[in-house]
């Protein structure tokens, strides 16, 4: 038997935008300078990207693979913002904070779009919440 597979998200380009402007009123209410924005490829590049133009932050990418660059700058407390789109299982965000070893865990925030409730790892900034056990 096949697995079912998750709905769709519709999420529209006045989605997109007003969820862009809840996340950059979210981190201006923190504080937190960052140094860096690190994009999630494929999902996480469009909401890194316009986060990068407006707080006027540079950007940086991560596909999975380790980045001796990022762990670094960690290390040398600099603060980095690292941005998917949905964080459904968690997994991805996961994989790739794991591959940056050890490192000073406040130096790193989560930013995403969607937050799956029905999981375990907390970013400190998204917009909207599903639960895939109901949606």
């Amino acid at each position: 038997m096949f697995n079912k597979k998750p709905k769709t998200i519709e999420y529209t380009y006045d989605d997109f935008n007003e969820g862009i402007t809840s996340i950059v009123n979210n981190i201006n209410a923190v504080g937190t300078q960052y140094n860096k924005i690190v994009g999630l490829v494929r999902g996480g590049m469009p909401l890194a990207t316009r986060l990068s133009y407006i707080l006027e932050i540079p950007l940086d990418f991560e596909d999975k693979e380790i980045n001796e660059t990022i762990p670094d700058d960690l290390n040398a407390g600099q603060k980095i913002l690292l941005v998917d789109d949905l964080l459904d299982t968690g997994e991805t965000v996961r994989q790739v904070l794991e591959t940056f070893g050890d490192y000073p865990k406040e130096n790193i925030s989560i930013a995403c779009l969607y937050l799956n409730t029905d999981q375990e790892t907390m970013p400190d900034f998204f917009h909207k919440t599903i639960s895939r056990s109901e949606d």
